[in-house]
């Protein structure tokens, strides 16, 4: 519905230059963490590849069920998860993760993203940062009093600020990929990850976002 809503367009791709669909004509793009689909069928027509996985099997189900509801064909989708991406060394242009990195056990996802994104290439990761995060949590309880929601936030933020420190999550226990157990971390955070994985952060490209959102894009050293 939110798909359709924007006019089958990619999310932010107005906000974000980089993130338009024109930007990525020709390239050989892997969406890590693609649910059912919704970018994948975006850029159908598109010049250049694009592949989509997604550790839940329900969401690879559902892709080919969009895909003919929209007209369009299937795009190229598998189950797996960015903690073990079943594709080849320096294989992809572009690794991209909208609102997926918050579910994932980063360690081992940036060290794929550095196996899998060729010496020229690109990471963008579009999603939750904790600063962000934190502010819209509050304003949700002073609005809804739900105790419930607070519960989910606060233990959003113990998971985030224990991977940080200590690269687990304290809450969930081994479900890293669950939707149950998500972290924000912040944008420092995030950029000496991906330095330590050999990207640079593109300052001038990255953007914050409405919400409690923001596109980090790297680039190789």
């Amino acid at each position: 519905m939110f798909w359709e809503q924007r006019d089958r367009q990619l999310l932010s791709g107005d906000l974000v230059p980089k993130l338009a669909r024109e930007a990525y004509a020709g390239k050989n793009v892997i969406e890590l963490g693609c649910g059912g689909g919704c970018n994948l069928l975006s850029m159908s027509g598109l010049p250049g590849r694009w592949v989509g996985i997604d550790p839940m099997p329900v969401a690879i189900q559902l892709l080919p069920v969009l895909a003919e509801a929209a007209g369009l064909p299937v795009p190229e989708a598998l189950e797996a998860a960015a903690e073990d991406v079943p594709f080849a060394d320096n294989e992809f242009d572009i690794a991209l993760c909208y609102s997926s990195h918050q579910y994932m056990d980063l360690h081992l996802a940036f060290a794929e993203m550095d196996r899998i994104v060729h010496d020229a290439g690109e990471v963008y990761i579009i999603g939750g940062i904790l600063g962000p995060f934190v502010l819209e949590s509050v304003g949700r309880f002073v609005k809804g009093r739900s105790l419930g929601t607070l519960k989910y936030d606060v233990g959003a933020m113990a998971n985030t600020v224990s991977y940080q420190f200590r690269g687990r999550r304290a809450i969930g226990g081994g479900s890293d990929n669950a939707t149950s157990t998500p972290i924000y971390p912040t944008a420092r955070w995030m950029r000496r990850q991906l330095a330590s994985h050999n990207f640079v952060v593109d300052d001038a490209a990255s953007a914050r976002l409405p919400g409690c959102e923001m596109a980090v894009l790297a680039h190789r050293r």
